[in-house]
């Protein structure tokens, strides 16, 4: 699932995340605990590097 997901946002947003997101976000309305969660996640990810 993940290569699949990454050969996705390389052909349809030339490799960049922030432009998935930004597309995503357009779209999608999140709730206030959706977008908690997801700053979590992003937190997370980021302590890891």
């Amino acid at each position: 699932m993940r290569s699949e997901t990454e050969e996705h946002i390389d052909k349809i947003y030339d490799g960049s995340l922030k432009l998935f997101f930004t597309s995503f976000l357009q779209k999608e309305k999140l709730s206030p605990e959706e977008i908690e969660e997801l700053k979590k996640i992003i937190e997370q990810h980021g302590k890891e590097y």
